[in-house]
């Protein structure tokens, strides 16, 4: 849901669960997680490096959950 042009994908595989138990374990839906673990993802093969280098508190009042 969130096309990006990879740069590098090491990172995408553990930011993705990452995502799914951030939002499990703050209540929010399953979709709503796997959504969060899509967006921060495709931020993360989006740069260089495995760790993402935004403010992910910022970030996900980008997406509609």
């Amino acid at each position: 849901p969130y096309p990006v042009i990879a740069v590098d994908t090491t990172g995408a595989g553990y930011s993705y669960a990452a995502g799914i138990l951030y939002g499990l374990t703050n209540v929010y839906s399953l979709a709503a997680s796997g959504t969060i673990a899509s967006f921060f993802s495709s931020r993360v093969v989006f740069q260089l490096g495995p760790r993402y280098g935004g403010d992910i508190k910022e970030d996900l009042k980008e997406i509609e959950l």
